[in-house]
């Protein structure tokens, strides 16, 4: 009861302005706060989520901080083990915060499981608001990935996760996904064979009766996009083939 209600305390203060979230960094071990994701009281680690979620809403020393609590270990786990869906979005909701960070986090994220973890639970039967929340988490990954990282995402099962949901009718989450296939598409020729092979352009064409002028835009630049990287690939292959003799 200590515990929790102790927690609850600085999860209030940290929900109020900045000011407050340094005292609280300065009063707290985040390192001990970051162990309590996983104990077994699902308010003790709500508590936990919460707090470092808001402290890592700040700027890079805020999001640095949080970082070495060493919280992502729990929370990749967590990802995979947390039954709770109002938890599992508090989790996504923090991870969304250290991805969105001006600094590429992606290469700890990739080698802790976390993005695996993140694609896993999409493909789970959790509420689509969960779901949501992990590809907020995954687009704000993707903004900073380099080629080598998003081949891995894609790897990982990225691509198939976003064409999955392509049909959805919610308009925020459609714009979530259009944001990730505008940053994954770049990545050659083999994304857009697979993406093409996923019903990408008939998932695409879908998005387009949604009566949204910007999806429509959107969705149109993408099928040019892809159909230019397989194009140009083709081209290539032509241009590389030896001239008879």
């Amino acid at each position: 009861m200590c515990i929790r209600d102790s927690l609850w305390t600085f999860l209030y203060l940290t929900d109020r302005e900045r000011a407050a979230v340094k005292f609280v960094k300065k009063s707290l071990n985040l390192k001990l706060i970051s162990s309590f994701l996983i104990h077994t009281n699902e308010l003790i680690r709500k508590a936990a989520l919460i707090i470092l979620g808001n402290i890592s809403i700040g700027d890079e020393e805020d999001v640095e901080d949080a970082l070495n609590s060493n919280c992502l270990p729990h929370l990749s786990s967590l990802l995979a083990t947390e039954q709770h869906p109002e938890l599992l979005k508090d989790i996504c909701w923090l991870l969304s915060n250290i991805a969105i960070d001006t600094r590429n986090h992606n290469s700890l994220l990739i080698s802790l499981g976390v993005t695996k973890n993140l694609i896993t639970l999409i493909g789970k039967g959790y509420a689509k608001s969960v779901k949501k929340e992990a590809f907020f988490a995954l687009r704000n990954m993707v903004k900073r990935a380099t080629g080598e990282q998003m081949a891995l995402l894609v790897k990982e099962g990225l691509l198939k996760a976003v064409a999955d949901w392509m049909e959805t009718k919610d308009p925020e989450l459609v714009s979530i996904l259009l944001d990730i296939l505008d940053e994954v598409v770049e990545g050659g020729k083999e994304v857009a064979l697979e993406f093409e092979l996923l019903g990408g352009r008939s998932k695409l064409e879908f998005i387009q009766l949604h009566g949204n002028v910007a999806f429509y835009n959107r969705s149109l630049s993408l099928l040019k996009k892809c159909r230019e990287q397989i194009n140009a690939s083709q081209n290539e292959m032509e241009f590389d083939e030896p001239l008879p003799s």
